[in-house]
């Protein structure tokens, strides 16, 4: 949905340096060729919570897979999630 997560960043260009930062530490732990998705998201309960999701495809055990996003989570993004005012969510997705 690129037009959404266009309109949602020309609101909040506070996160755009945050958006650019995230791959580098994510590939750090899952590998530099890892590919990630950026969804835009709405809650239809909450009209007013608009937020990001970012994607982390992964076909890893879900054990090794978790402790990489703990990793990530640890070295770096609990420090900066607040930066993002809470409406940027990293999460995996597995596949097959």
């Amino acid at each position: 949905n690129p037009s959404e997560v266009a309109a949602f960043l020309s609101r909040n260009k506070s996160l755009i340096d945050l958006l650019e930062e995230i791959p580098e530490h994510l590939r750090e732990q899952f590998g530099e060729d890892q590919n990630l998705v950026l969804r835009f998201f709405l809650d239809p309960e909450d009209p007013t919570a608009h937020c990001l999701h970012i994607r982390v495809p992964t076909r890893l055990e879900t054990r090794n897979a978790r402790e990489l996003l703990r990793k990530f989570d640890e070295d770096w993004w609990n420090k900066n999630e607040i930066n993002s005012d809470f409406k940027i969510f990293v999460n995996l997705e597995f596949i097959k």
